[in-house]
This record gives C-alpha cells, sequence and structure tokens, in this order.
C-alpha cells in the first residue's frame, strides 16, 4: 500500500509561497519589459492575423493578372482581356513587351514609303508609343512591388521571432513597404487611365474597370498600415535595453511610486466557491463585480490589511471603505455640534481625519478597521491601539 502524501511544513508552504510571489513578480510586463524578454500580446497576434491575409493578397495581386479587366468585345477581337502588372490574358497570354513589340511590328509594316501617313499604320504607331510606355511603368511597378512582398516576408518573420531587435526591424521597413506599395498603386492606376485616355484619341477603346488584383492589392495596402500601426504599438512597448542607459525605465519606476503612494486604493481578498483564496483585487473591480452580480451575498471576503473574512453581503464593506492614505472622498459626514471628532493612523503611518464619531462608527461596524489602527480623538495627543472599538462607542 502506497504512503499517504506527506503535507508540507508550514516553514515549506511559506517558502514556497514566498517562491510564488517571486516568480509571478518576476514575471511581470514591467520586469519583463527591463530585462527585454518579450511576450505575445493581442497587438502581436493581430499583426499575424492582419499581416497573414495581407501577404496573400500581395501574392494574388502580384501574380493574377486582373488589375484592369474588359469584358466588352470589339471589332475583329471578341474575347475578354485582363491586364496585369507583367502580361496581358487574352485569346493569348502575352508580357507587356511582347504585346508592345507586335503593334510595333504592324507599324512597320503598313508604313508606306518609310512614312506612317496610313491611318492604319498610325493607330499601330500610336499603339506602340502607348504600349512602350505603360509596359516600362508597369514593369517597374512589379518589380518594386515585388521587393515590398519580400520585405513583408521579412517583417512577418520579424514577428514570429518577437524580440526587441527584431521589432525594431519590423517597425522601420513595414512602414517603408507600406508607403512603397501604396505610392506603387496609385502610380499603376494613374499610369494605366494614361494609356486607355491615349488610345482613345484615334478610335473608341473600351477603357476597362479595375479588376479583383487591383482590388485586393488596395485592402492589402489597409491592412498594412493597421499593421504598421500596431507594431509602432509593440515597438513602444518592448524597447531594446540599454545597459549604458540606467534611467530608460525611469518612468516604469515612477509609475510604481504612484502606485505606491498613500492615496492608491484598498485592496481584497476573496474566497471562491471551492474555498480558494483570491486577490489582491482593487476596491474598483470588486465593486465592478459586485454591482455586476458576480459575487454572492455570501461571499467571504477581507481587506488586505485584516486577517479574518467576512461576508460580503450588499457590498456596502468595499463600497464604503476609505481609501488608503486618505478619507473617502463625498463619504465623510459633518460632525453635529458637540460631536467628538476623530483621528487615525493608515496603513502607510499617515494620519486621517478629523472624523465624526457617527463615520468611525459606522467603519468599526463594517470592520474596515483592524484592531491594531492607532486613533485619538481630537482632544488627545498620544494615539493608542483601536482594540475592539469600544472607545468610539
Amino acid at each position: 500500500m502506497a504512503s499517504a502524501e506527506q503535507p508540507y511544513s508550514a516553514e515549506q508552504a511559506f517558502d514556497l509561497q514566498e517562491e510564488f510571489l517571486n516568480r509571478k513578480k518576476a514575471n511581470t510586463f514591467k520586469e519583463r519589459r527591463k530585462e527585454g524578454k518579450t511576450t505575445y500580446t493581442r497587438s502581436s497576434y493581430a499583426v499575424m492575423v492582419i499581416g497573414g491575409f495581407s501577404l496573400l493578397f500581395n501574392f494574388i495581386g502580384i501574380g493574377m493578372p486582373y488589375w484592369r479587366s474588359s469584358w466588352v468585345a470589339v471589332i475583329g477581337y471578341g474575347h475578354a482581356r485582363h491586364w496585369g502588372l507583367f502580361y496581358l490574358q487574352g485569346r493569348a497570354v502575352r508580357l507587356h513587351h511582347e504585346v508592345s513589340d507586335i503593334a510595333c511590328k504592324h507599324m512597320g509594316e503598313t508604313m508606306l514609303g518609310g512614312t506612317c501617313i496610313d491611318p492604319l499604320c498610325r493607330w499601330y504607331q500610336l499603339k506602340c508609343l502607348h504600349y512602350y510606355d505603360f509596359y516600362v511603368q508597369s514593369y517597374v511597378i512589379g518589380v518594386v512591388l515585388v521587393c515590398v512582398t519580400i520585405i513583408y516576408v521579412l517583417v512577418m518573420r520579424w514577428m514570429i521571432i518577437l524580440n526587441p531587435r527584431t521589432i525594431k526591424f519590423a517597425n522601420m521597413w513595414v512602414r517603408i513597404a507600406t508607403f512603397l506599395q501604396l505610392a506603387s498603386i496609385i502610380a499603376w492606376f494613374f499610369f494605366s487611365e494614361m494609356m486607355f485616355s491615349g488610345l482613345e484619341e484615334m478610335a473608341y477603346y473600351p477603357r476597362p474597370p479595375f479588376g479583383l488584383s487591383f482590388f485586393l492589392m488596395s485592402a492589402a495596402v489597409f491592412g498594412w498600415i493597421v499593421v504598421t500601426v500596431l507594431v509602432r504599438i509593440l515597438r513602444s512597448m518592448w524597447p531594446e535595453v540599454d545597459p549604458d542607459d540606467p534611467d530608460q525605465f525611469a518612468s516604469d519606476e515612477d509609475d510604481d511610486d504612484e502606485e505606491d503612494s498613500p492615496n492608491k486604493q484598498r485592496e481584497w481578498f476573496y474566497k471562491d466557491l471551492q474555498g480558494a483564496e483570491q486577490g489582491p483585487f482593487k476596491s474598483s473591480e470588486m465593486i465592478g463585480w459586485i454591482d455586476s452580480g458576480h459575487l454572492p451575498t455570501e461571499t467571504l471576503v477581507r481587506a488586505a490589511e485584516e486577517s479574518d473574512y467576512s461576508e460580503l453581503g450588499n457590498g456596502s464593506k468595499i463600497k464604503n471603505a476609505p481609501t488608503i492614505g486618505t478619507p473617502l472622498p463625498g463619504k465623510t459626514a459633518t460632525a453635529a455640534a458637540g460631536e467628538r471628532t476623530w483621528f487615525y493612523q493608515d496603513t502607510s503611518g499617515n494620519i486621517q481625519g478629523p472624523f465624526p464619531t457617527s463615520q468611525m462608527r459606522s467603519w468599526l461596524s463594517e470592520k474596515h478597521f483592524p484592531p491594531e489602527t492607532l486613533i485619538r480623538a481630537a482632544d488627545e495627543t498620544d494615539f493608542t491601539p483601536l482594540g475592539d472599538g469600544s472607545r468610539v462607542f
């Protein structure tokens, strides 16, 4: 028969609890930030999702010839045509420079005596010039977008690694890539408009509307803009640690000092349905749970400076509790004529008061003060422990 597991001694339990608290403190955002130990957050997950879809749209936009699509047939050509960054799809698939060469070849074949005076020759001459300009412009834009997509792949890889240095690289390059992609799309829009407007100088040439690839690339730009903002946020969250700058995280320490100031909210513990202690939680959190009905009235609660639990009831114990270091604003009663007033020392050693006897009795009945709280009446000079509170009653 297996022997029963030996329970921990009080000293061992204390050591384990202290070790747990130290680990918990070392794993806070501020401590990880100081050590450059990043962790995935909602912002980084959003970067992965939005960036992943945007990258997919980039691949489709570059590879598919649907930047502009015409479904209108013209005389002698009854097929749909689709224009992409690198090639034109119609009855056959041809690169843009091949289309330009064909138009220039037809121009040369219709010239008479080395001059282009025939209407058909002039039409091919117009197509040759505009196709040449467009294929140069479209190829340049296509190469830029390919390079931009490679940068995006690197950005996504850096965000998967996720350390302060890779976030720094991603923050710098994603802005450059997003600007180049936006500029490229705008440039392709104007260059294609110029080409089709020029072709209409001598004949009716149906201007094809923008197609799926163009809209996907445009949607990708908006996605990358969002990614740029999120990466900038991550960059501010996880800066590179500079060992030569002792004041790099001084603002974080100032925040800690502010949290430790005597004006912070009281903290509370409660016991869940299994009897396990949960906390500490600030008064504002507890009040929110009370108002939303998450904590039943029989829940056992205590303030951080108290040792005994008591039932939550209607929550007035927490709602009317004075904050640490300052009396509860708007809750202090006015002393009636001849009513005795009192001072007490809070857990930070600061003197609070004076409060009328009626106010002190209210707080005592709700067990806001532990017995060791030092109090004195306004007409006294020395503080003494509260004890059972009979002095006030």
